[in-house]
């Protein structure tokens, strides 16, 4: 799922294109097809650099593996992102083995870390992420978060990867759901559920394309613009990845000729 966020995030950036002269000019990333993003732009030295860029990224940590703050920080750091980074829980590894120790983060731990950044007059973010939560009191608290920093930076966007599970497993509490559809959903900007946690979402059964083209307008019914399905597997032997926008416009490609459960480390 991760390599998803940051491809996302790389498509939505703001850019600086170093020209011959030195002089810098920043641009926003707008496609012909998509209102925001899917299009790459390089400077004369064949390179794209990302320039006042700054990401606030609220996901998961694991001493061993992949997955989380741990791989979608220094992609988006090499990307030339500036990056802060908050953990929502630390973890010995990903909850995918069958032992894992660590901590589950609190809404007054993210609060903490916030209040001391926000009180610094360091909250001037482009970019907002979070994804792995582990409790209820912390997602709803990055509800309160999003909102302060959009307060600070009206432009800012916000990418929710609402991880509930895939598969039929869930990987954190059910009780999740609620919260992401009442209080975290209206306020992001872009949503990159899997076809699991797409349908706890809509609350619709996927099956089909239709299905799934469907439970993506629910989505945006809850006020998110742009809904990325990162794995449609209902139909066959191939994965299908959607981008739907509130205008009703779908994209899609095939990725890949067999299903498969995203483990980051595996």
């Amino acid at each position: 799922m991760q390599c998803w966020i940051v491809s996302t995030l790389r498509q939505l950036r703001y850019v600086t294109v170093r020209t011959l002269d030195r002089k810098i000019s920043t641009k926003y990333i707008m496609s012909s097809n998509l209102d925001s993003g899917f299009v790459s732009e390089n400077c004369d030295n064949g390179v794209t650099i990302a320039d006042s860029v700054r990401v606030l990224s609220i996901q998961s940590h694991v001493v061993s593996g992949y997955v989380g703050n741990k791989c979608a920080v220094f992609p988006l750091q090499v990307l030339g992102f500036d990056v802060d980074f908050i953990n929502s829980v630390q973890f010995s590894n990903h909850t995918g083995y069958g032992l894992f120790k660590g901590q589950v983060l609190n809404d007054r731990d993210l609060g903490d870390l916030f209040s001391g950044i926000q009180a610094n007059g360091l909250v001037n973010y482009t970019h907002l992420l979070t994804g792995y939560v582990g409790s209820e009191s912390f997602l709803k608290k990055i509800a309160d978060v999003v909102r302060e920093v959009k307060k600070a930076t009206s432009e800012t966007i916000y990418l929710c990867d609402p991880v509930l599970g895939d598969a039929g497993e869930f990987y954190v509490p059910e009780s999740l759901i609620g919260i992401y559809q009442k209080e975290v959903l209206p306020l992001a900007d872009i949503a990159t559920p899997n076809t699991f946690e797409l349908e706890l979402l809509s609350g619709r059964k996927i099956s089909s394309e239709k299905d799934a083209i469907e439970a993506m307008e629910v989505l945006h019914g809850m006020g998110v613009h742009i809904v990325v399905l990162t794995s449609l597997d209902a139909e066959g032997p191939q994965l299908a990845t959607y981008v739907s926008q509130r205008k009703r416009k779908i994209y899609y490609k095939k990725r890949n000729s067999r299903k498969y459960t995203w483990i980051s480390d595996q």
